[in-house]
């Protein structure tokens, strides 16, 4: 996978997982416990992960790319 390719797949797996996190706060699923535990125990992370990939990405690119 090129590094453009890896960085439009993150962009989008983070723009979703902050939508759903923001559904979570602004929605009436707040009251929905098994919504809001996925949200914090799975989402948050993810969101994280995907932030810190996409502000690093040439420093992941060049630890993956095979020698």
């Amino acid at each position: 996978m090129n590094a453009r390719t890896t960085r439009l797949v993150l962009r989008w797996v983070h723009i979703i997982g902050a939508l759903l996190i923001g559904t979570a706060l602004y929605s009436p699923l707040k009251s929905n416990q098994s919504f809001m535990t996925l949200v914090l125990f799975i989402l948050v992370p993810v969101v994280a992960i995907t932030g810190i990939a996409m502000w690093k990405q040439g420093k992941l690119m060049a630890l993956l790319k095979p020698r």
